[in-house]
């Protein structure tokens, strides 16, 4: 596993280890959400945990947001 952020691969910053499954389990919902293949290519190898995955709270954050986002918008096209 790359040492630095799973989702943007920055070194820098305050650096948290992804350490439950729920975070796995949203992550990879919202993956599955906006069809990120790049984000589900990596999801493949394992769950955040076993691969010890750190992540910026901004990204992470930024992916959930990104999701609300294309939900809202999907909804709106119905």
């Amino acid at each position: 596993m790359m040492p630095g952020c799973f989702f943007c691969g920055d070194e820098s910053g305050d650096l948290h280890e992804a350490s439950t499954f729920m975070i796995d389990r949203r992550v990879r919902e919202c993956a599955l959400e906006i069809q990120d293949t790049v984000l589900l290519a990596e999801l493949s190898a394992g769950d955040l945990i076993s691969q010890e995955a750190k992540y910026h709270t901004t990204c992470l954050i930024n992916l959930y947001n990104r999701t609300r986002k294309h939900v809202l918008k999907t909804e709106e096209e119905r």
